[in-house]
């Protein structure tokens, strides 16, 4: 019984550090993909949003899918630059807006106009 109960708490505890954690580390220097039209997610993507969304956008750790998101443009960039529930804002110095198109197009489908 106390195994049924401590597994939820650590799963939500090991959420909240990584992504909390996330946006805290020093920024790196941000790449985005390297070819227009590129299925590579940026490197900013990868340092600072895999650990909660997925590698590859599917989620990780009960957060947002990406892949395949309807999410609109605004709203999309307001979660990233504000933050929305649990998750950090990320400056356009961690995560550029160059990035942050490119990656919207490679996991929603839609091209950021």
């Amino acid at each position: 019984m106390l195994v049924r109960l401590m597994c939820p708490l650590l799963t939500v505890a090991g959420f909240l550090i990584s992504c909390s954690s996330a946006s805290t580390s020093s920024p790196s220097p941000a790449a985005g993909p390297s070819t227009t039209g590129s299925t590579t997610l940026s490197s900013a993507y990868t340092k600072k949003c895999s650990g909660c969304h997925g590698a590859a956008g599917a989620t990780k750790l009960g957060s947002a899918a990406l892949k395949g998101s309807t999410t609109a443009q605004a709203t999309w960039e307001s979660a990233i630059r504000k933050g929305v529930g649990s998750m950090d804002p990320f400056a356009t110095s961690v995560y550029s807006d160059t990035d942050m198109k490119a990656d919207y197009t490679i996991l929603t489908g839609k091209t950021w106009k």
